[in-house]
């Protein structure tokens, strides 16, 4: 785990020149060097290097950069709302004029008294420098749109309004360019499969299909409402961390020729619409919620 201490900075100027600015430095000594791998995962300390490596892990994992490696593996598996970040996929957002990159955001908590490092969020950058944050909501809305979603819960709602949860169980993401006269719209579609995990309604009936087939447009809203979170965020720091400018350039060339210079500004500004198609394919081992005294029938 490399660890990069980070501040940001509002009035620095945003750009993707000049290897001196920003952690240029750290990202060009690990990709240069013949003893770290370009895998190797790059977070941010929120606050300063120091205080991360100096908080102690936990359980076996005493060494904090093992913790860290170990926690977002889990997180990965687990709840998808930490984004996997190598040196790697860092210089490769870095060098398209169409993506921004991002990276691990990670902080310090206080427990009891003691403190203890963690990922929470990611890092938003603007080509070397850091742009702001994203929270965890945030983060994995991220993960919708760039179709990197893992597996986890989604908390949604059933119909009377009580808690529901959802595992995820696959996704997809397409995203449509097209052109108005006020310039480039996006539409991105995703596609996610589910089973219901947990519900807190012991009269919610689930005999049917008919009765999952309600509760997936509910579902899909949970969902929009986090990709939309990540968009929002994403253009109110002017960091097309999606890459939405990179498939504009796949497909319509010759138009992001005449607006690649003033990309930056222009992502702003620029209309997104989210789809989300949600299925939920089964209840796992139960169906309807078991009833207080409902047997015999």
């Amino acid at each position: 785990m490399l660890t990069a201490s980070a501040t940001v900075r509002p009035s620095a100027p945003a750009t993707k020149t000049g290897l001196s600015e920003g952690i240029a430095p750290v990202t060009d000594w690990v990709g240069r060097s013949r003893e770290l791998r370009l895998r190797t995962l790059i977070g941010v300390a929120d606050g300063t290097a120091r205080e991360m490596i100096e908080a102690p892990g936990a359980g076996l994992d005493r060494i904090p950069g093992t913790y860290l490696a170990s926690s977002v593996a889990v997180s990965a598996l687990n709840n998808s709302r930490i984004v996997r970040t190598s040196v790697f996929d860092f210089l490769h957002d870095v060098s398209l004029k169409g993506r921004e990159p991002l990276a691990m955001r990670i902080t310090v908590s206080r427990t009891g008294g003691k403190k203890q490092a963690r990922v929470s969020g990611c890092a938003v950058f603007r080509g070397y420098r850091l742009a702001g944050w994203l929270n965890e909501t945030e983060s994995r809305g991220y993960l919708w749109v760039t179709g990197k979603i893992g597996r986890g819960t989604v908390s949604g709602t059933l119909p009377g309004g009580k808690p529901a949860a959802y595992t995820i169980r696959g996704s997809k993401t397409k995203i449509a360019v097209a052109f108005t006269g006020d310039g480039p719209a996006f539409r991105v579609k995703i596609a996610m499969k589910s089973n219901l995990g947990e519900v807190h309604d012991p009269d919610l009936k689930l005999d049917r299909p008919q009765d999952l087939e309600e509760l997936e447009p509910l579902l899909a809203d949970s969902v929009a409402r986090e990709a939309e979170a990540a968009l929002a965020r994403a253009r109110a720091l002017n960091a097309d961390i999606f890459g939405l400018g990179e498939a504009l350039r796949r497909r319509h060339p010759a138009r992001w020729k005449e607006i690649k210079d003033d990309w930056e500004n222009i992502f702003g500004r620029v209309p997104v619409e989210v789809e989300v198609e949600a299925s939920i394919r089964r209840t796992e081992k139960a169906g309807s919620p078991v009833r207080p005294k409902a047997w015999p029938p």
